[in-house]
């Protein structure tokens, strides 16, 4: 288990004034919001969203919106686009946090799950160009990345003290879709069947809950409405001519309602465990022909189904804030997020998350996927809080499950939507069981952010360390990425944005990397040399992650595939000894893609900085590696080896062993999905750099699975092969994790450097 823990008064979610709720002191609660239109422009059009839905045309706008909340020092983002389940997390929660300063730990990122917009659903070339290659989705990308890079501005801008509140009503609007049918099988008798449809006595939950924000004069900052529905009203409409309209459905409907009646607040709408719960009516009609039992599905194109169902759910949304009641006193605010796993039914590990929101005594339990409504009956059953709501589409990391997680009852039954890929009884005891861990840790420890966490009674502060969890031995550690512990007892100290590191010694400092949190194993040195990183070629500053430390010596290997270099450009050697690559990575006359023949060690680093660096010393080894061999086609995997010692250079690669010990065996379950070994694939995943992009390199768009999207490829100091022809091959680490042999070392591939540096003096 793997667990990330934010700050304790990190995210703060909506509830607002009421009678009898005082606006906070100037260290308690302050919030600000903002709405951006992200509306495609008839330019923009066609687009597609799944499963190829062609959307032509518009009915009504779509909106991205941010509430932005602050207290004692601290900041946060609420997100939430009127989309189905992007724009991709990864991606543009990586450039909100740039944008704003606040880490991506403190960004509660999610979507309203509208069926009639387009999907971004992996990473996107968002970089404007000129020459006409802009596809239409990558034209929207950029404007919608722009509003909510805007929207996030505002809502920062505004923050001011402000109160919390929540209340309860009901709505009636939504049912279970999964249906008992009859049809005939092939002989001709009637058998069961179970399908999409109208099941009035199925699970289904009609509670509706209100969240306000409000300001000094009681007047809302923004609302939260929270409802276990599907946003299908509008899915697959044929409005545009027989084509998709665009729509942000019920959600879009309510939220803006909210809004006109509320003028300067922003209404979000956020998706309760509704992963088998549809409106009660929707232009996407199916049922069974009584006749044959065939399944039917017929596409209406009537919008009047739209503002009815919104009319009424606005109505019961504007009941339940009626009712709101106030959060009195000071909340205590705590965020917290487990990784975790159950049985897979395939025999291996099954991912589940599960992410905490806590203000007081209202706590959101945020899902990735499409949890099936009873499964969010049973962690509010089992939470100590009776608030506890639990949120769909809440997600940020790359790997993470986002479809459909049904109960044991519905499983067992079958349908749309319950064949998820793990064993039964295991589900519900998993995420009931994370959501009381972490309501109850949060009562211990304020979480400071970045991994660091406060204990509530003595103020000793720790390193939650790979586990997520203060109080427990992997505290106060820097682990390099298969997890090996390098230095124990570690103290952290906060830089002039607030942000936590670890001193490393002669300057350097150890940040948390893209997970948001230090002591992880995905920690960066920052800034230690510059290189170019943009497609224009702006020189910037360099991450670094630690692979070892020994005594004052720290190995260190790059963030990201920073250029693209042919290994040997005349095709004659795999050798490292004699390759183009070493000489590049050390200036010694190796050239790049582009023919430039400065080299890595002379662009990169200042003389400062090249006096701090000492030749790598590279255990060896004689284990081997496992490769995939294209040249072998009666046995493709089998296990390879690399001369060593390696030769003593300031710059060098890893070999195929060498990525295997720092990083170990991969951890994404995808592989076994897939029907992959993870033993034969590394846990290594770079990603090329604009400027890598710009040279000539590639990145993953998803053919091996959502997992690998935006991984690039990036060669070893490992020989290959020699093959027949004449051609020589190299081996280098593929995007999925796996060392790979049969790419000509002429081909301009990735250059991941690897350095050793002293900080002792």
């Amino acid at each position: 288990m793997r667990r990330l823990f934010l700050t304790a008064s990190a995210i703060l979610l909506a509830h607002g004034a009421a009678q009898g709720a005082r606006p906070a002191p100037d260290d308690g609660l302050q919030a600000g919001a903002a709405v951006r239109d992200i509306t495609p422009r008839p330019d923009m059009l066609p687009m597609e969203r799944p499963p190829k839905v062609q959307i032509t045309g518009f009915h009504d706008p779509v909106h991205v919106r941010v509430i932005a909340l602050a207290q004692g020092g601290r900041k946060a983002l609420i997100v939430s686009t009127e989309t189905g389940k992007g724009p991709y997390a990864p991606q543009f929660i990586a450039a909100l946090s740039r944008h704003t300063g606040i880490p991506a730990d403190s960004i509660f990122y999610t979507a309203t799950h509208s069926h009639a917009v387009p999907e971004i659903t992996a990473p996107v070339n968002l970089a404007h160009r000129t020459d006409g290659s802009e596809t239409h989705t990558e034209r929207w990308g950029q404007m919608v990345m722009a509003n909510m890079l805007d929207a996030a501005g505002v809502a920062l801008r505004s923050l001011r003290p402000a109160t919390i509140c929540i209340g309860y009503g009901q709505s009636f609007i939504n049912v279970n879709r999964l249906t008992d049918y009859r049809r005939k099988d092939a002989q001709g008798n009637w058998v069961p069947a179970r399908n999409l449809g109208f099941n009035p006595t199925g699970v289904s939950d009609k509670t509706l809950a209100a969240i306000r924000i409000s300001g000094e004069d009681g007047k809302p900052i923004a609302m939260i409405i929270h409802h276990a529905l599907h946003g299908t009203v509008m899915h697959a409409n044929t409005l545009d001519h027989g084509k998709t309209a665009i729509s942000a459905d019920v959600p879009g409907v309510v939220s803006s309602a909210l809004e006109r009646e509320y003028p300067g607040a922003v209404a979000m709408w956020l998706s309760g465990a509704a992963g088998d719960q549809n409106p009660i009516v929707q232009n996407d009609f199916y049922w069974r022909d009584p006749q044959t039992g065939e399944f039917v599905e017929h596409f209406a194109g009537d919008a009047y189904l739209l503002d009815y169902l919104g009319a009424i759910q606005a109505r019961d949304a504007q009941q339940a804030l009626a009712a709101v009641r106030p959060v009195e006193g000071r909340p205590e605010l705590a965020v917290d997020y487990i990784r975790s796993a159950i049985p897979g039914s395939n025999g291996g590990d099954y991912r589940v998350n599960l992410r905490m929101l806590r203000v007081g005594p209202i706590a959101l339990m945020g899902f990735s996927g499409e949890l099936f409504t009873q499964l969010g009956l049973d962690i509010k059953k089992a939470s100590r809080l009776p608030d506890t709501l639990v949120v769909n589409h809440v997600w940020g990391e790359v790997g993470e499950m986002t479809g459909y997680h049904a109960d044991d009852a519905a499983k067992a039954l079958g349908g749309f939507g319950t064949d998820g890929r793990y064993q039964p009884g295991h589900i519900a005891q998993a995420l009931s069981g994370m959501a009381q861990t972490m309501l109850a840790e949060s009562e211990m420890w304020e979480l400071a952010g970045d991994g660091v966490a406060v204990h509530r009674g003595d103020g000793h502060v720790v390193l939650t360390g790979p586990d997520g969890r203060p109080g427990t031995q992997d505290d106060d550690a820097i682990v390099n990425p298969a997890g090996k512990v390098l230095r124990r007892g570690v103290t952290t100290f906060k830089d002039a944005q607030g942000r936590h590191y670890v001193a490393l010694g002669r300057g350097l400092r150890l940040y948390a990397g893209e997970d948001g949190r230090l002591g992880t194993g995905d920690d960066v040195v920052r800034g230690f040399g510059r290189y170019r990183q943009e497609a224009g070629g702006e020189m910037e500053p360099l991450d670094w992650r630690i692979l070892d430390m020994s005594g004052d010596r720290l190995t260190l290997i790059a963030a990201a595939i920073v250029d693209a270099v042919p290994f040997d450009p005349a095709d004659r050697s795999n050798g490292w000894e004699s390759s183009n690559l070493r000489n590049w990575l050390n200036s010694r006359g190796g050239r790049d893609a582009k023919g430039d023949r400065r080299g890595f060690l002379r662009l990169a680093f200042d003389a400062r900085e090249r006096a701090m660096m000492v030749p790598n010393e590279m255990p060896a080894s004689a284990q081997g590696f496992i490769a995939f061999n294209k040249l072998d086609a009666a046995q493709p995997w089998g296990r390879q080896t690399t001369p060593s010692p390696a030769p003593r250079d300031l710059v060098t690669v890893l070999s195929g062993e060498e990525l295997f010990r720092y990083f170990g065996p991969s951890r994404i379950a995808t592989q076994r999905e897939l029907g992959h070994d993870p033993a034969n694939y590394t846990n290594a995943y770079f990603r090329p750099t604009r400027w890598g992009i710009a040279q000539g390199l590639k990145a993953n768009i998803g053919h091996n699975g959502a997992s690998f999207v935006g991984y690039g490829d990036a060669w070893t100091r490992s020989p290959g092969a020699q093959a027949s022809d004449g051609h020589a091959y190299g081996t280098f680490l593929g995007s999925t994790g796996s060392l790979n042999i049969g790419r000509s070392v002429a081909s301009p591939y990735g250059a991941l450097p690897v350095i050793s540096v002293k900080i002792g003096r």
